[in-house]
């Protein structure tokens, strides 16, 4: 669930409120600001889905974990400091996290 409300509101922020244009051009990323931002709104409606439909689950949460990798990486790239990093190191590890749990849940671990 926290996931799910953080994602709703980056990707709010992100593709309808323009909250990260500055870090999007300042990461060389400019042209995918949009897309980021509709990821992670389908990220978190998957997860949402995944109430009621529990396989969702786990192709949202892998899906946004990787998209925070993703940002991770524009960060390291960016030479950003640890502290700023934090945040999507968090939210790729909380997201592996409820993979991992989705798993079990559903039995294939």
């Amino acid at each position: 669930m926290v996931s799910t409300v953080i994602f709703l509101g980056y990707g709010i922020h992100t593709l309808f409120l323009g909250g990260m244009v500055a870090d999007f051009e300042r990461f060389g990323l400019r042209r995918i600001r949009r897309l980021t931002g509709a990821l992670e709104l389908l990220g978190a409606f998957g997860l949402i889905a995944g109430m009621f439909v529990p396989v969702l689950v786990v192709p949202s949460a892998a899906a946004l974990a990787m998209l925070m990798l993703s940002g991770l990486a524009a960060r390291i790239r960016a030479r950003d400091a640890f502290v700023e990093s934090l945040p999507a190191l968090a939210l790729v590890v909380l997201n592996l996290f409820v993979v991992t749990c989705a798993l079990g849940v559903l039995g294939a671990v």
